[in-house]
């Protein structure tokens, strides 16, 4: 430096030391190929943009409902790890929309491809006041709502997963209430592809084989390609179930139905009471369901009949001739004839009243007048009759 003026070619020492840290860092953070390219990181600032940018060219993974509706995102969360960026983000439409907006996981490796894109969540629309709906809108959802509740519909929208399964990295799948873990190892599908599972209602499944009763987890599982490899389905029990069983692990059986032929196939199930978990291996895709076995019915005793002893037979003994009997005349009882009672005197007289005296018809010629005496008696023949005689 000359009068305050610094030549051509003189560089300061902090400025030296300061380019050699910088020179340091970026050697750290360049990794090399096989091929000898230098291979660089993404930051978390960039790993959020990437997230972002890459939902929105990917609107299709939303499904039907919101592949051509425009969407809105909003970063909820970014984490770092030792090799992934993950990054939680929220969508919704962007107009006419009012409720909980849905959420999604995007995990991005250092170098920069996205390894996992997973829906935790769908949107949910906010319902309105009956107040302002009219007469006949507020009467069909108060329906629709009885009917779901009744379990008719099965409103399935908060249990629908969706994992993209890529060819070099396994994957983990759990419903959204944690009751089903869905575990694939590397290399079990051949391109990137999706994964759907969705939880359904008792009325969704098919009837079950004889002895085998569904319980509350039934689901049905989908991809895009064949599976490669087979995958782990892990069900979480309840008590309900264990009671069920009746405390048997045999009992519990996971069942697979198979769409060609139309009829359930049980899965070797190994279950564990002791962490509450029901495992099996698939190899394809379709409804799967958590069963219970019935007890074999118990046979009825058989009634075994003991024939009777039959009677040998006897010698009978032969009639002995009996003298018949000389009949003796039997004496003939005789009719005694009912005694009559003696004809009344012709000056006596039938009358009802025995105490009413009557004079003679003709008196005596004596010159002392006597009286004739009343003699009454009751006749056998007429016992309501009272004979008068003197």
């Amino acid at each position: 430096m000359v009068n305050g003026y610094l030549r051509f070619g003189d560089i300061p020492l902090r400025g030296c030391q300061l380019a050699e840290e910088e020179g340091k860092k970026e050697g750290e953070k360049l990794e090399f190929t096989p091929e000898g390219e230098a291979l660089g990181y993404i930051s978390l600032d960039q790993a959020r943009v990437l997230a972002l940018r890459y939902a929105r060219d990917n609107t299709d993974f939303y499904g039907r409902r919101y592949a051509d509706r425009e969407l809105v995102w909003e970063e909820l969360s970014a984490e770092e790890s030792e090799d992934y960026y993950r990054v939680r983000l929220s969508y919704r439409p962007a107009w006419w929309f009012r409720g909980k907006p849905g959420v999604e996981l995007f995990v991005i490796d250092k170098t920069g491809p996205v390894e996992l894109r997973q829906i935790l969540g769908e949107p949910k629309p906010a319902l309105k006041s009956l107040a302002v709906l009219s007469g006949t809108a507020a009467v069909a959802l108060v329906m629709m709502g009885i009917l779901l509740a009744a379990g008719v519909f099965s409103s399935s929208t908060d249990d629908i997963v969706r994992v993209t399964m890529e060819p070099g990295a396994p994957i983990t799948v759990v419903s959204s209430d944690g009751s089903v873990t869905i575990e694939a190892d590397e290399g079990t599908a051949a391109v990137p592809t999706e994964l759907s599972f969705r939880a359904l209602s008792s009325s969704e499944i098919p009837v079950m084989p004889p002895r085998y009763k569904a319980t509350q987890t039934a689901f049905n599982l989908t991809m895009e390609s064949a599976l490669l490899k087979p995958i782990t389905i892990r069900v979480r029990l309840s008590a309900a179930d264990a009671t069920a069983a009746g405390g048997v692990e045999s009992n519990l059986v996971l069942q697979h139905y198979q769409d060609a032929g139309r009829r359930w196939e049980a899965l070797p199930t190994t279950v564990d009471f002791d962490a509450s978990t029901a495992r099996a291996q698939v190899d394809s895709l379709s409804v799967f369901a958590l069963t219970v076995r019935e007890p074999e019915p118990t046979p009825a005793p058989v009634l075994t009949l003991t024939p009777a002893p039959t009677a040998s037979p006897t010698d009978r003994p032969s009639p002995t001739a009996i003298a018949a009997s000389t009949p003796v005349p039997t004496p003939t009882a005789t009719v005694a004839p009912a005694p009559t009672h003696p004809r009344p005197h012709r000056h006596q007289q039938i009358r009802r009243c025995p105490r009413q005296r009557r004079r003679p018809r003709h008196p005596p010629r004596r010159q002392y007048q006597h009286h004739r005496r009343l003699i009454c008696w009751r006749p056998r023949s007429n016992p309501g009759a009272w004979v008068e005689s003197a």
